[in-house]
């Protein structure tokens, strides 16, 4: 049993290649989270102060879930804050007690 070498240098150079891609694509990622950030606070001012899309929240799938059902403006704001939380609590996102409370009125 003997131990595996690698002959050539190209397996190195496909990590480096790969690792500099994966830098490029998070980058990218980056910078269209920050634009869905700012679209979503331009049209919703606020949303982000609420729980359910505060940071990584706002990629959830319910988040995700929840924009593709309520797609406009109109029909975001004639929920009330306990439909919104509902919404979520049925779609079993982890909040705290205290936040569960303020959104679905009981724990």
């Amino acid at each position: 049993m003997g131990i595996y070498i690698v002959e050539s240098c190209q397996y190195g150079q496909d990590l480096s290649e790969d690792s500099r891609f994966r830098r490029l694509l998070l980058r990218y990622q980056t910078a269209l989270k920050n634009k869905i950030h700012a679209l979503l606070d331009g049209l919703l001012p606020g949303i982000s102060q609420v729980e359910m899309f505060k940071d990584s929240h706002l990629w959830d799938s319910a988040s995700l879930e929840f924009f593709a059902k309520y797609s406009n403006v109109e029909s975001v704001s004639r929920l009330s804050w306990h439909r919104i939380g509902e919404f979520f609590r049925c779609r079993i996102l982890r909040l705290s007690p205290e936040v569960g409370f303020r959104y679905y009125g009981y724990l």
